[in-house]
C-alpha cells in the first residue's frame, strides 16, 4: 500500500515535469490494481 506512496515521492524528484500528468495515471492504476 505504501509503495504508490513512495512511487509518487520519487516520480517528481525523477521528472518533474511528467509528475503532474503521470501522478493521477498512477493513482488509477493502483486503485484498480
Amino acid at each position: 500500500m505504501d509503495s504508490w506512496l513512495v512511487y509518487l515521492c520519487i516520480k517528481p524528484t525523477n521528472q518533474p515535469t511528467n509528475q503532474p500528468t503521470n501522478q493521477p495515471t498512477i493513482l488509477t492504476n493502483n486503485l484498480l490494481q
